[in-house]
């Protein structure tokens, strides 16, 4: 068991301090002496021998107690070497105010072992021990030098016994308090050390974490928070300590609820651009929150969707735009012939027409394995659907009121020309699937989502609706139920939408058919100046 001796020579702080609050007392107590020996009010404890004697010693433990207080505070010299001497100069001044006073019998003997067992709490047993025996010597010393002056009889000499009886077992019964609770001050410190370094680890392991990760307590404070979190957060500052409802509104309305004993998967929710899924775990009190980045996770995803797509790209554009060309060609060169009857002229339009079909399919397949953006501009919805529904009309015969549009009046940073394809493909879906008796065939409806405020745009059509065991695979490439579809519209409509920050999505419980476009916010530098239409 360690006995301190090595903290000792040096002093903790925990010495240091309690050395500064016995000087203290050592300063007061000077006071008092130095007040009784100018009062000279014998009833009060003032010296009966050698009163001069006794003023001097008190004054110059008062001076030595000023003096002490520079060398506790500068620490020079070390810890030890202080004790020991102020413990030495104590004791003997105190043995000469005994000797000045009345002896040993004035009770001042007392004022030994309060300094004894004061210096056996910060010093070594050993130590402690030879402070009771230097106590003892100089109150036997102090004894016999009544004896010689006449001031004491022989009786007097039972007064240093009881005296270094109680200066030794003070020191054995205080040192032995002070070496408990130096042990327990040591197993503290250790435990406060290992405490910091398991704290230290999980905070490291924490910010290892490649998503988001902010621990909670059970009054919704933030614990820890990873950088991966204070980015998704935005943040610029350390939020530990600080309630969550003032780090992320957003985020503390998500976990409402959530404090409960098992995994929670918990909706996701847009912060500043970017898509994020929360998620937490119980731990103690408090509750652990993980922020997944959706925003990154799709576009990852998405470029392998695009790789393998590039991959079937260059195939389809080596092994079929070659003799699709020729085959385009012939067939406008057939229409151009005069000999030509009427039924082979429709023929060959019609083959010209499939031609141009494939020509865009293989256009837009290849457009979409390329990726990016294209030229994002904000433009005013309502006036540019408006234009695009007049000119879907004249290019597919139909009335002016075929294709609606209404709702809110919003923007939407994204290629003009991309959002003519998606809606082309929606709305060319729509009325195929609609009886041609006229008036509304698909209806384009603008809103700002009320939970978000992010601006969407809904197309609806009015026809039979999709079969529910179709619902999941309606964006899967190749996946159609037209004899005549080639599968891969709803599909590049979806990926020129995720070029453009912006989701298309179905909406399997509504009354018609409606699918939703949802324009997310995004960086600056992808948006071009003016507006389009």
């Amino acid at each position: 068991m360690p006995d301190g001796r090595i903290s000792q020579k040096e002093g903790t702080p925990t010495l240091w301090r309690s050395l500064f609050y016995f000087n203290i007392y050592r300063l007061v107590l000077s006071c008092v002496l130095v007040a009784l020996a100018v009062s000279g009010d014998s009833s009060s404890g003032a010296p009966h021998r050698y009163p001069d004697i006794f003023l001097l010693a008190a004054g110059t433990i008062m001076a030595l107690a000023g003096l002490y207080f520079f060398t506790i505070n500068s620490a020079r010299p070390r810890f030890q070497v202080q004790v020991h001497a102020q413990t030495v100069l104590d004791l003997v001044l105190l043995s000469i105010l005994i000797h000045a006073s009345d002896g040993i019998q004035s009770g001042y003997g007392f004022l030994m072992i309060v300094t004894v067992a004061a210096v056996s709490l910060m010093d070594t047993r050993q130590s402690a021990i030879a402070y009771a025996a230097l106590g003892t010597l100089l109150a036997f010393a102090e004894t016999f030098a009544g004896l010689a002056t006449g001031f004491n009889s022989i009786n007097a000499l039972r007064s240093p016994g009881f005296l270094g009886a109680g200066l030794f077992s003070t020191a054995l019964v205080v040192s032995r308090l002070s070496q408990r609770i130096r042990v327990s001050e040591e197993i503290a410190s250790r435990r406060e050390s290992a405490l910091a370094n398991v704290n230290a680890l999980n905070r490291e392991i924490v910010e290892l974490i490649p998503t988001g990760a902010l621990a909670i307590d059970d009054r919704q404070h933030v614990l820890v928070c990873n950088e991966r979190a204070r980015t998704l957060l935005r943040l610029t500052y350390d939020p530990e300590g600080r309630p969550l409802e003032e780090v992320s509104p957003a985020l503390r309305q998500r976990l409402e609820g959530a404090f409960g004993e098992s995994h929670q998967s918990l909706a996701e929710f847009q912060f500043k651009g970017s898509t994020i899924k929360p998620s937490t775990e119980p731990f103690g009190n408090g509750r652990l929150v993980f922020l997944e980045d959706l925003s990154h996770e799709r576009e990852r995803s998405r470029q392998v969707r695009l790789a393998a797509l590039g991959r079937l790209a260059a195939a389809i554009a080596h092994e079929i735009r070659n003799p699709l060309s020729a085959v385009y060609q012939s067939a406008q060169l057939l229409t151009e012939s005069p000999t030509l009857d009427k039924e082979d002229a429709n023929i060959a339009a019609i083959i010209c027409k499939q031609s141009e079909r494939i020509e865009r399919v293989i256009s837009s397949v290849l457009d979409v394995s390329r990726g990016g953006g294209g030229a994002a501009t904000t433009i005013d919805l309502l006036p540019w659907l408006r234009q695009f529904a007049r000119q879907f009309a004249t290019e597919h015969d139909l009335d002016d009121a075929s294709i609606a549009v209404d709702g809110d009046g919003i923007t939407a940073t994204i290629d003009p020309d991309h959002l003519t394809q998606v809606l082309n493909n929606l709305c060319e879906n729509a009325i195929a699937h609609v009886d041609h008796d006229g008036g509304e065939l698909c209806r384009l409806t603008t809103r700002v989502d009320p939970a978000s405020g992010i601006p969407t745009l809904e197309i609806t059509d009015y026809g039979a609706g999709i079969p529910e065991n179709h619902h999941k695979q309606l964006f899967e490439p190749f996946f159609t139920t037209r004899s005549q579809g080639t599968g891969l519209g709803l599909y590049i409509a979806r990926e020129l939408c995720e070029a453009n920050h912006a989701r298309l999505s179905f909406e399997p419980d509504r009354e018609n058919t409606v699918f939703k476009i949802t324009f997310f916010s995004r960086p600056h530098d992808d948006v071009e100046a003016g507006a389009g239409h």
